[in-house]
């Protein structure tokens, strides 16, 4: 409420947009996890992983944006973002897991 209301007297515009922020970063901690991953990929030279690991959050933003509004209202769209960022970071997980126990089980990662 502090932040926002240095820019509006209005309590109604307020309180909306203090929700949508506390919404809005709930995904902080697992997007910065995301990019560190996708960066890891991007670092050893590896585009098969690295492309669909960079990819999903837009992807699986929009799917979001048109369904959980009619359900869920405004906040809905607010729950989106960190929806799809969660989801994100499961799939750049699950590959990085992927490409450890490769890398753990001597497999050639290329031709695997």
């Amino acid at each position: 409420g502090v932040f926002v209301g240095m820019f509006t007297d209005n309590h109604e515009l307020t309180d909306e947009a203090t929700l949508a922020l506390r919404i809005g970063i709930l995904s902080f901690p697992v997007v910065g996890a995301q990019i560190v991953i996708t960066q890891f990929f991007q670092s050893i030279g590896s585009p098969d992983f690295h492309l669909p690991v960079s990819f999903p959050p837009a992807a699986l933003l929009l799917p979001g944006l048109a369904f959980l509004p009619p359900f869920y209202g405004v906040e809905g769209v607010w729950f989106s973002m960190p929806l799809s960022d969660a989801l994100a970071f499961a799939v750049a997980a699950l590959m990085l897991a992927y490409h450890y126990k490769k890398k753990m089980s001597g497999t050639d990662l290329r031709t695997a």
